[in-house]
């Protein structure tokens, strides 16, 4: 993903703390919001699968 690599970074950080979380993704309409959580939840996904991109 170009450009997201602070979301991503957030996101990371919030998996990865093995706690419940909930997560608002919000901002302007048609800046790639759910693209951004699509991706990232593959992603998730596939690396938890062993699934290399």
């Amino acid at each position: 993903m170009i450009g997201r690599k602070q979301e991503i970074a957030i996101l990371n950080k919030l998996y990865e703390s093995g706690r419940s979380q909930f997560v608002a993704v919000y901002g302007r309409k048609r800046v790639g919001k759910t693209y951004l959580v699509s991706i990232y939840g593959l992603l998730v996904r596939n690396s938890f699968m062993g699934v290399s991109s």
